[in-house]
């Protein structure tokens, strides 16, 4: 089976998405590294639409994360429009455009007056329906297989949105009481958007891009963005949920403060996957981390061998990996350069190159459990395993379709 724009061959998966990523959860391994890159706005070039129609109707969000999976076969529904969404439904003004996501234009708090006003957003204010229209026809129709991803901004990124990025950044210095108060009302703002995704079917993400170290500092992060987001995902963690949080941008000063979060997954940007694995993976399942802007630039042989790098040093990861994109897919990426990402991660270095994320330094080959034994639609078992467990051969199954001992 060749796919119809490139001529590549398309490898027929094993398991559902779904089930990929329950393995994951597990610390088990999927057949395939599980693949997500941020199709979110761009999913709207997949499908022929206009980003800025996809933000103001559910229906058709819903119709771009469908037409674009089933186009690029990736492992989950990544839901977002811009991470002002929040702070709109709050009273801050943005600009729309039919071919561009929605970008702040005034934002709501000028002093302390605008500020007493705030309120939790009704979950009808602003393009919030939009987003549980969205998650709700998803998961309705392709929850069993697939995954729902809904992106929710957390406090430090809201707030800024309600305030205005350069003057919250400096409120954070010279005025820790107003800036302290702006991230209350952003987290308050979360929770009940939070709740009703997770009752419509979605997994949440928090997304705290003006939280990177690109914006502020490490230590602005570990005093303002951190206590926040920890709150919200321990909130999420008594709903029995694997949260993941994602910060685009530059994070190698802040990897430890980014795992005490208590993120079980974290979506990184611009530092080495190697990096982020000696510094947090015996504690957070890392997903990342291919630029986005290799894909942009569209040089199918440079997006074949940065994949294939990241799924051979991701896999290597005590608790696991999710291939990814450091960021969003930018809009006007060509459909012919996410085909080749995609083809790249099931190829992989062999499709699973390393340690299963089960496995530690110095554990018996049998606790991947997928090489002892592996179940297919027919009910016929792997011949082989695809690792090299020292003193094991490959498992054969004996006459009863059991795997031999």
């Amino acid at each position: 089976m060749r796919d119809e724009l490139t001529g590549n061959r398309i490898i027929r998966d094993e398991m559902t998405p779904l089930e990929r990523f329950s393995l994951l959860l597990i610390d088990e391994q999927p057949d395939r590294v599980l693949t997500v890159p941020l199709v979110t706005a761009h999913a709207a070039t997949a499908a022929g639409l206009r980003p800025g129609d996809c933000v103001r109707d559910g229906a058709l969000m819903a119709r771009a994360q469908i037409e674009a999976q089933e186009l690029y076969g990736h492992d989950a529904y990544t839901l977002f429009s811009d991470v002002g969404i929040l702070a709109e439904a709050m009273g801050s003004t943005y600009h729309h455009a039919p071919d561009a996501i929605p970008i702040l234009d005034r934002p709501v708090v000028r002093d302390l007056a605008d500020l007493a006003r705030l309120r939790v957003p009704e979950l009808s204010a602003g393009r919030l329906p939009v987003y549980l229209e969205a998650t709700e026809i998803l998961h309705r129709s392709r929850g069993d297989r697939i995954p729902v991803f809904c992106f929710v901004p957390a406090p430090f990124t809201t707030a800024a949105a309600l305030r205005g990025v350069e003057d919250f950044l400096v409120d954070t210095i010279t005025d820790p009481d107003l800036a302290d108060q702006l991230l209350l009302a952003a987290e308050r703002a979360a929770v009940p958007l939070l709740d009703e995704l997770v009752l419509r079917g979605a997994l949440p993400v928090l997304v705290d891009p003006l939280a990177s170290a690109s914006v502020a500092s490490p230590a602005t992060y570990r005093r303002y963005a951190l206590p926040g987001t920890k709150r919200l995902i321990d909130r999420l963690h008594r709903l029995d949920l694997d949260v993941t949080l994602h910060v685009c941008g530059e994070v190698a000063p802040i990897l430890e403060d980014l795992a005490a979060t208590g993120a079980d997954l974290l979506s990184f940007d611009q530092v080495p996957i190697a990096a982020a694995r000696e510094s947090i993976g015996d504690r957070v399942r890392l997903v990342g981390n291919v630029s986005p802007q290799i894909l942009l630039r569209g040089d199918r042989e440079e997006i074949r061998a940065v994949t294939a790098a990241a799924v051979r040093e991701g896999t290597r990861n005590p608790k696991g990996f999710v291939l990814s994109t450091g960021c969003e897919l930018p809009i006007r990426t060509a459909k012919e350069s996410v085909l080749a990402f995609m083809e790249a991660a099931q190829r992989g270095p062999a499709a699973m190159e390393g340690r299963p994320p089960g496995d530690r330094a110095g554990s018996p080959a049998a606790s991947c459990r997928i090489c002892e034994r592996r179940e297919d639609s027919e009910r016929q078992y792997y011949r082989e395993c695809p690792h090299d467990h020292p003193g094991s051969g490959p498992r054969i199954p004996n006459d009863e379709g059991r795997p031999a001992q």
